[in-house]
């Protein structure tokens, strides 16, 4: 489901006469989706928050950060693709990085 989105006249940019419009993609991937995009992806650096880069390996049902020895299950990512974006990210430092990522994330609403 998309949702088209328009400002006020002048509500981005000052000079600007007439509204901005964009379209949001409000339809969250399923997991079978995310997971083919963490397959794309994996091995490739990506950064938490605050800047620390790590990778990550994906095991059959599993997610594996490089700088941690925490697995996160298929089932907590999908669980957490459910929550995204969030707004704060300390319980998920690591899949917040990965799934917000424009590489993962896409168009994604």
């Amino acid at each position: 489901m998309n949702r088209r989105v328009c400002t006020r006249p002048g509500e981005l940019e000052p000079e600007l006469s007439s509204p901005v419009c964009y379209t949001l993609n409000l339809m969250k991937p399923g997991i079978d989706e995310v997971w083919k995009r963490l397959r794309e992806h994996e091995g490739e650096v990506f950064r938490q928050v605050r800047g620390k880069e790590f990778t990550y390996t994906l095991g059959r049902d599993h997610v594996e950060p490089s700088t941690t020895d925490w697995r996160f299950p298929r089932k907590q990512v999908e669980e957490a693709v459910g929550l995204m974006p969030v707004d704060s990210t300390k319980p998920l430092q690591h899949l917040y990085a990965i799934l917000m990522d424009p590489r993962i994330r896409r168009n994604d609403g």
